[in-house]
């Protein structure tokens, strides 16, 4: 496995400063591109002479704007910035954006046309399970690496699948793995859980049995609600008394109405796990709220890492804006897939998922990213943070903060085989 590093990336380039360094892929040799065949015709990724495209297939008019917008944001300031330092084999890179809407055929469209038109080396951005679940199979069809933003659906990806990647959300069973690790560390004896009654809650059912229910000393909670709900008091009222821990994030769509309803109680437990909300939306639904009610979320991104906390601050100066971990996400992605092409020589498609699945990266993820076979994270470390109301030092604009309050050890990735 070929590791790189940021200061390796530094020490190859010559260059300074950390976005430049971090992208480790500027400049290139000029007589191997290796994205033309023999007579010069385009194989895939265009022609030596044509610039690189990264398709962005986003849900700005889904079910998921915000997300889209940060994810897409970062990626962009990423383009930015390799362009800015001559492009990935002497050649620039493109974005070309586009909207789904989160409907799954749009979407499947819009990913051909790509291919078809666009000549893409890879394709960022999904982040509906149903849209990932959809376009992954055309990614495998036209053998073009797609990198899912969110998309947690644990039936993504299959022993078989070699052109599709997890960025940003592992999927369900590995995140309840995860979390049997923070009850062990916080020494939790009484977990409940509210699941939605759809195949991502019911997934993490099944998973709170393989890993929660067996931890010795542990008594699980399980309530089941239907993927609408707007009232959770009752469920919570079957919970116990000293419940330590609530698993909310088996009900992503109802954790704002989770933690509202359990203040109202005056049952809020030590903690509530929500599943990788952007921080703006939760502040949105809850404001303060979210501080009292023992909000921890997940992240794959640690906001407190000097790395990030440091590229945060170069964001802030050029933009204005707050670097969220998604928009950091979208700028690694985009990074990561910039190095995948200078180190493999190539932006054809096929070139860049083999490089995607030899090379360590790492950039700004609370590990490096290393792939499967299958394209499932290798060695990922779930990050909780917590909320606070205060402006973080690199957005003095800003009205809440994250704080980083456990981080795994490096996570087995899930084996599809285990969870048919």
């Amino acid at each position: 496995m070929k590791r790189i590093s940021r200061r390796d990336a530094l020490k190859i380039t010559g260059a300074s400063g950390f976005t430049v360094g971090l992208a480790g892929c500027i400049g290139g040799d000029d007589d191997d591109d290796g994205d033309t065949t023999d007579d010069g015709t385009d194989d895939g990724g265009g022609t030596d002479e044509s610039p690189i495209v990264i398709g962005s297939l986003q849900e700005f008019t889904g079910a998921f704007p915000r997300i889209s917008e940060e994810n897409n944001a970062g990626a962009e300031w990423a383009i930015e910035k390799l362009n800015e330092n001559g492009g990935v084999l002497d050649r620039e890179i493109e974005l070309d954006v586009e909207d789904s809407g989160s409907d799954p055929r749009e979407g499947d469209t819009l990913f051909q046309r790509f291919v078809e038109e666009e000549n893409v080396s890879a394709v960022i951005g999904p982040v509906s399970s149903d849209v990932g679940v959809r376009i992954s199979q055309t990614a495998e069809e036209l053998e073009v690496p797609l990198f899912l933003n969110r998309a947690g659906d644990h039936q993504i990806l299959t022993r078989d699948s070699r052109y599709t990647f997890r960025t940003n959300l592992l999927p369900g069973p590995a995140s309840i793995e995860a979390d049997a690790e923070l009850v062990q560390d916080e020494g939790f004896t009484q977990v409940g859980a509210i699941i939605a009654d759809y195949a991502w809650g019911r997934a993490i059912e099944d998973a709170i049995a393989e890993f929660i229910e067996p931890l010795d000393g542990v008594e699980t909670h399980i309530e089941v609600a239907p993927p609408g709900e707007d009232d959770f008091s009752p469920y919570i009222r079957s919970m116990p008394d000293d419940l330590e821990l609530l698993i909310a994030s088996s009900h992503p769509m109802g954790t704002p109405t989770i933690v509202s309803n359990l203040i109202e109680l005056d049952q809020v437990p030590e903690m509530v796990t929500g599943a990788n909300e952007p921080g703006e939306n939760l502040w949105d639904a809850l404001g303060e709220d979210m501080v009292e009610g023992n909000l921890v979320d997940w992240r794959l991104i640690d906001p407190e890492d000097d790395d990030f906390v440091e590229l945060a601050e170069e964001y802030n100066e050029e933009t204005g804006e707050r670097m969220t971990t998604d928009i950091a996400t979208g700028y690694s992605t985009v990074m990561m897939i910039a190095e995948a092409i200078e180190s493999a020589g190539s932006a054809a498609p096929g070139d860049v998922a083999d490089e995607m699945r030899e090379i360590e990266y790492d950039g700004l993820w609370s590990a490096p990213v290393s792939y499967t076979e299958w394209g499932e994270l290798d060695g990922a470390r779930q990050v909780y943070v917590s909320f606070e109301a205060e402006a973080p030092d690199y957005y003095p604009d800003g009205e809440w903060r994250l704080n980083t309050e456990f981080v795994t050890d490096p996570l087995d990735p899930l084996d599809p085989d285990d969870w048919d």
